[in-house]
């Protein structure tokens, strides 16, 4: 996990107290608690619609749901953090749009190999949290 994901996660401590970053290094979502998974994402820019992978989405639904937990998709961009309820986007029938387009194939390890990868979209205005940081 990357220094800036467990720097959201120190942040989400002041919220959620029992928030734990995930033991196995290459889990599909970077931390959770009692209630939740946490997809952690931080972009260098500012985006109104944010990319979310579908083998995340599609996973991390599933594995939600089989654990009877929530899915939070949590988003830093510039100086303000975005909680997505994943779940429940779901459950509403949210459209993602998703589309498939040539990406890196890891921001992670700084592969700048393109792949075609199925995204999605989320609104900003979906989020049902943020968090301003400084």
């Amino acid at each position: 996990m990357k220094v800036k994901e467990l720097e959201v996660i120190d942040i989400l401590r002041g919220f959620k107290k029992n928030i734990q970053p995930s033991e196995y290094e290459y889990n599909r979502f970077d931390a959770e608690d009692q209630k939740n998974i946490y997809e952690i994402k931080v972009r260098s820019k500012f985006f109104k619609d944010t990319l979310i992978e579908f083998d995340k989405y599609s996973y991390n639904v599933m594995y939600a749901q089989e654990f009877n937990k929530i899915f939070i998709y949590v988003v830093k961009m510039e100086t303000t953090i975005y909680l997505f309820n994943i779940s429940k986007l779901y459950m509403q029938g949210y459209s993602f749009n998703w589309k498939i387009k040539k990406l890196n194939r890891s921001t992670e390890f700084k592969n700048n190999e393109q792949i075609l990868k199925i995204v999605g979209t989320i609104n900003i205005d979906e989020a049902v949290y943020t968090i301003e940081c400084l």
